[in-house]
């Protein structure tokens, strides 16, 4: 079923931040899906759901900012995947 309802204004994160640790420690928005990195997919299905898409990377942020209004990254060096962030823009 679809609505007509037009969405409110809301902002979307995509979580690719973190080590990876149980990824062998590759990047998880960057592994490739259907030839394309995943973080291509997740842009595609969300981008006309908000005008305020923010990509949370700590990695590789030059391959994540075409994908985003705006990047967040941990503060901490070693990447605990916990807050406080800090925004990158």
């Amino acid at each position: 079923m679809t609505s007509n309802t037009p969405l409110s204004p809301c902002s979307i994160l995509l979580l690719a931040g973190g080590r990876g640790q149980r990824m062998g420690g590759q990047d998880k928005g960057l592994i490739e899906w259907h030839g394309e990195p995943l973080i291509a997919h997740l842009h595609r299905k969300t981008r006309a759901l908000s005008d305020d898409l923010i990509i949370s990377c700590n990695r590789n942020q030059e391959k994540y900012a075409p994908y985003a209004d705006r990047l967040v990254v941990d503060d901490l060096a070693d990447f605990p995947g916990h807050w406080p962030v800090f925004v990158l823009a």
